[in-house]
């Protein structure tokens, strides 16, 4: 069950909160970020398309769902940047 009281902590206070329990909260993603991607497709492309709020988040899971590319990266970054490297 949701808790309500959640509604009443900050943004800052919940990011904060998710953070000393591991978890990476610098890049978020909201459903206005679709939203405004949205509005500069019909800007650019002179068409008048809209969408839900639960086609933004069916949009974000798509988008997301594939983490095969951010495990390469972060195995990128581990053996190029840090240095850390398999033992033979």
């Amino acid at each position: 069950m949701k808790n309500k009281a959640l509604k009443y902590f900050s943004d800052k206070d919940l990011r904060e909160e998710l953070e000393s329990r591991g978890n990476y909260t610098r890049d978020l993603w909201h459903v206005e970020d679709v939203m405004e991607e949205l509005w500069t497709f019909n800007t650019e492309y002179n068409t008048n398309y809209d969408i839900t709020h639960e086609q933004c988040l069916d949009i974000l899971d798509n988008v997301f769902s594939d983490a095969s590319g951010i495990f390469e990266s972060i195995q990128w970054m581990l053996r190029d940047k840090y240095k850390f490297v398999e033992n033979d």
